[in-house]
């Protein structure tokens, strides 16, 4: 089974995660393992807001170093593997693990390109990776991260993303991703970015910006369903959608499986291509059987 996206933050075992902060030393509130686990999952969140806080102030920051990395990459892919994924695409932002620029950011992503062969050698399972722009981030951090995915695009750096808190239509526009686009598609890098997960008032909007940036792929992108004239322009773009079921309901995105039975249902009737992944196998407690198990179920309802 294939999954393009997956988070290195939520995708790592919470035990691997505590060893971790034990092993550098790090300073954190719960001082047993049962009490730190329940700090990495994603519940009772109100909305994409309450799941991307968990995510950035709790998982991230322990992965700010290289052997941290190296160890969650590996995690992630063998945890993936066990579970049924044969092919992962895991997207994570050095910048974020870089703590500003005062960790070398080559260091990481060796580190990282190092975890994600350990896991092909043992495993067998097919492995690249997505760097991520950010929304929230400064425009150096942009550029560089951007300079990363084509330095390293020769060793399993096939992508480039962008993610981050939600943001306005106008935040993603003054992130510089329409230039950063455009050199990595002259690159040859595979595009994709976060956006139509939440229904606001600028999603049309933002969609329709998104397509304009000539992506491969947009993460998540599920309200288009309410949009027939961006749905026929993504279908004629040749965009595939990367659905992620377990997520959009932990965030309230889609309210249930019986409504995404209907957006699958209209987005089969469009012809808009769409694939299904996890998002967060640890945060969500899923993984990708869990995710088709879910999807076969949302169409029969």
């Amino acid at each position: 089974m294939r999954d393009v996206h997956l988070h290195m933050s939520s995708g790592t075992d919470p035990l691997v995660l505590f060893e971790l902060i034990r092993e550098n030393g790090l300073k954190i509130k719960q001082k047993a393992y049962a009490e730190f686990e329940p700090t990495t999952k994603i519940k009772d969140v109100q909305n994409l807001d309450g799941y991307l806080k968990v995510l950035h102030e709790v998982l991230e920051k322990v992965q700010r170093s290289p052997i941290a990395v190296e160890k969650s990459t590996y995690s992630c892919f063998r945890s993936s593997y066990l579970a049924g994924t044969t092919e992962l695409e895991l997207r994570w932002s050095p910048y974020k693990r870089c703590n500003h620029f005062e960790i070398d950011m080559d260091w990481l992503i060796e580190s990282s390109l190092s975890g994600m062969s350990k896991a092909h050698r043992i495993w067998g399972i097919k492995g690249t990776q997505a760097f991520c722009l950010g929304t929230d981030v400064p425009p150096e951090a942009n550029e560089a991260v951007t300079k990363k995915a084509l330095q390293y695009r020769k060793f399993g750096v096939t992508t480039l993303d962008v993610a981050g808190p939600v943001k306005t239509l106008q935040c993603i526009k003054n992130t510089g991703v329409e230039e950063h686009f455009k050199v990595a598609r002259k690159a040859g890098l595979l595009l994709t970015i976060h956006a139509g997960e939440e229904l606001r008032e600028d999603t049309e909007e933002e969609l329709a910006f998104v397509l304009g940036l000539g992506p491969d792929r947009i993460g998540h992108g599920v309200q288009i369903h309410r949009y027939p004239s961006l749905m026929r322009r993504a279908v004629a773009q040749g965009v595939e959608l990367e659905i992620c079921i377990s997520s959009n309901i932990a965030t309230r995105s889609v309210k249930s499986l019986e409504e995404f039975g209907k957006i699958f249902k209209t987005f089969e009737e469009y012809g808009v291509r769409y694939s299904i992944n996890t998002d967060s196998t640890f945060a969500l407690d899923t993984d990708i059987k869990k995710e088709y198990a879910l999807y076969r179920k949302a169409k029969e309802l």
